[in-house]
């Protein structure tokens, strides 16, 4: 699927005792995607208000849509997790991911 925009779509998920308790960590969850261009360079921040000491109770997938014309330069970053690509056009990739503690 083309698309002429990026698109994110964010997939969260958490455990609890209970299900009340997974209920009140989703609620308290804060996440934000600052979305700043600089010189013709698109730049895309995840943040969350998660403490490093729960960062293994949540999971947090993201998934970005590009459009096919789009020539990348990507500098990734993830903590506690994995990063996949798929179908890339671009000149260098950067990817680290590291558990947090």
């Amino acid at each position: 699927m083309d698309v002429s925009s990026y698109s994110i779509n964010l997939t969260i998920r958490t455990g609890g005792t209970s299900q009340a308790d997974a209920d009140n960590r989703l609620a308290s969850l804060n996440v934000t995607l600052n979305d700043t261009t600089s010189a013709g360079v698109e730049n895309l921040v995840l943040n969350y208000n998660v403490p490093s000491s729960e960062h293994s109770s949540y999971a947090i997938e993201v998934d970005a849509l590009l459009p096919s014309t789009a020539l990348l330069n990507l500098d990734l970053h993830s903590s506690n997790g994995g990063i996949y690509l798929t179908n890339i056009n671009g000149t260098t990739v950067i990817a680290e991911t590291r558990t947090a503690r």
